[in-house]
């Protein structure tokens, strides 16, 4: 059987596959009772595509990454449509019509617009769920576009955020998954897998959670911001209405020339920035950013860190692995372009931090 059907013993995914009995256009479960009348024909299909890398489909709360599985990035980055941008709740979205009236214009683009493929006909495609519990209407809907429109021959979902699916994506034997989204920041260790990704999956003991997403980020500089405009702290001038204009401001701050933060606290140095929806003037402190993305992301000592999440997945890895696994760390999400050298900050807060531990000892 080819490595694609092989996902019988990872319980927490579903593939489905076009059945072609009888001349109708059904769909079983790969491996259940309705096969094809001839195993031949099956296997002919299967070495049609089973040569041919999967198409991956990533979808998260406000954006959507496609690609190509083994390519080390995605190849487009496209916006989420916002009736799925709070799956599993899609309140917008009740009939397999309305379901499909956004996944087909959206499965056809990112197919021929974004890929560039003619079509699906030999492109298996890995749906990578954002969510544990993805609504059985969603996958029903993507099953019936891939399959009765776009002639995709097979379809694997994996549910889940992205330091659990993303290693069935990259083909990953070894590493560290890091991954800041919209809400929160996932870390994962991944091990067991041969040279080259075969047999990979994530060691979901190591799976840890911290409250670090960008729209956090956004919510504490509102926080902030908001209470100096109030009457007395580090900002002032007005207040920010929204997230989104929390983002704004932030997007502006991190783009101005003079106002790069460090992950140490540095000398007062206000920026005079504009909200987004009001245009209002607002000035930020550098040194104020500074502190809450040091909180935030880079403070060992503060359980709720991305870092400390970090730590706290590879110190739960089984020891024979810690090395492999530390040699190659993935750092994905949005919030890793948004905020300047995260990465880079993240492995000198990290050096620091053990650094000082083994001296101590």
């Amino acid at each position: 059987m080819h490595p694609w059907f092989g996902f019988e013993e990872r319980r927490q995914t579903t593939m489905v596959a076009p059945s072609r009995v009888g001349g109708a256009s059904r769909y079983r479960r790969a491996g259940s009772s309705n096969r094809l009348s001839s195993e031949a024909a099956a296997d002919a299909d299967a070495a049609t595509y089973s040569t041919v890398p999967p198409v991956v489909v990533e979808f998260g709360s406000s954006c959507i990454r496609v690609g190509i599985s083994g390519e080390a990035a995605p190849r487009r980055v496209v916006p989420t449509p916002p009736s799925l941008s709070r799956l599993p709740a899609c309140p917008d979205l009740k009939t397999p019509a309305q379901w499909d009236g956004v996944l087909y214009p959206l499965l056809s683009s990112i197919a021929t617009e974004h890929l560039l493929l003619k079509n699906l006909r030999s492109r298996r495609v890995l749906i990578l769920e954002p969510t544990l519990v993805a609504p059985a209407s969603f996958r029903d809907s993507i099953c019936r576009v891939l399959f009765r429109y776009l002639s995709c021959p097979a379809v694997l979902f994996v549910p889940g955020p992205a330091s659990i699916v993303l290693p069935y994506g990259l083909g990953l034997a070894h590493g560290l998954i890091v991954d800041v989204g919209a809400w929160e920041g996932r870390v994962a260790c991944v091990g067991g897998g041969a040279s080259g990704g075969s047999g990979s999956s994530p060691l979901l003991p190591t799976v840890r959670f911290a409250p670090c997403g960008l729209n956090r980020l956004a919510g504490r500089l509102m926080e902030v911001c908001n209470g100096a405009a109030d009457g007395g702290g580090q900002t002032s001038a007005a207040p920010i209405p929204s997230v989104e204009d929390g983002i704004g401001v932030l997007n502006a701050f991190f783009s101005h020339p003079s106002s790069a933060p460090t992950t140490t606290p540095s000398e007062s140095n206000d920026v005079e920035l504009t909200v987004p929806s009001t245009e209002a003037p607002v000035r930020v402190d550098a040194r104020m950013v500074s502190q809450i993305l040091h909180e935030m992301y880079f403070d060992v000592a503060n359980p709720e860190s991305l870092a400390h999440a970090l730590l706290s997945s590879l110190s739960s890895c089984p020891i024979d692995l810690r090395r492999q696994v530390a040699s190659s760390v993935v750092f994905v999400g949005g919030a890793v372009d948004f905020i300047p050298k995260l990465e880079e900050r993240m492995v000198r807060s990290l050096a620091e931090t053990l650094g000082e531990q083994e001296s101590g000892q």
